[in-house]
């Protein structure tokens, strides 16, 4: 994942992306239908930073198998997060 954060104040602001691998447990979520376990996994994000080690952010994540083997539906999902120290 590579993190990009803005300033230097109380609250920063960032960006992210990544592209992984991941191996899911069963070709098939849902009705869309993966060739293979294997899939990649393309994520992008934005967010604030607080002092104190507070976040919230959205991120957006893609998994498809690249064209490796058909079918290849691809699935997405969107993610509101917020971190809290403890």
């Amino acid at each position: 994942m590579l993190v990009y954060e803005f300033g230097n104040g109380n609250v920063k602001p960032y960006v992210e992306a990544g592209i992984g691998v991941s191996v899911f447990s069963n070709t098939q979520v849902e009705d869309r239908k993966f060739g293979s376990a294997f899939n990649f996994e393309d994520r992008v994000g934005f967010g604030l930073r607080f002092a104190g080690g507070h976040e919230v952010g959205i991120r957006a994540t893609h998994y498809s198998n690249a064209g490796i083997k058909q079918p290849n539906d691809g699935v997405e999902s969107y993610a509101l997060h917020y971190k809290m120290p403890f």
